[in-house]
């Protein structure tokens, strides 16, 4: 089953443990990467994938998170008492 080279990535080099991209991760790549706390590099499978599907990707991913967070956020407010759900809130805002 032949494999089409995606548009722009350099050629699979012999070496292991490299990602075989000379200049570095697709901006899509990369933004993904960042989304899931995970480095670039450990995520060079998805380097085969086109731009559009890696951004429908990222864009599953962040609704993803953003119903994750509402769901905590619903548990909070559901479990911890109201003085320390406004502590609970403000470490929420500030970015990890």
């Amino acid at each position: 089953m032949p494999a089409a080279p995606a548009a722009g990535a350099a050629p699979a080099s012999g070496a292991a443990g490299g990602s075989g991209v000379a200049d570095g991760p697709a901006p899509e790549l990369q933004a993904l990467a960042r989304r899931l706390h995970r480095p670039a590099a450990s995520l060079a499978a998805f380097a085969e994938l086109p731009p559009e599907r890696l951004e429908w990707l990222l864009r599953q991913v962040n609704m993803a998170c953003r119903r994750e967070e509402a769901e905590v956020r619903r548990e909070l407010r559901q479990s911890v008492p109201w003085p320390f759900r406004w502590l609970v809130s403000q470490r929420l805002r500030q970015p990890l």
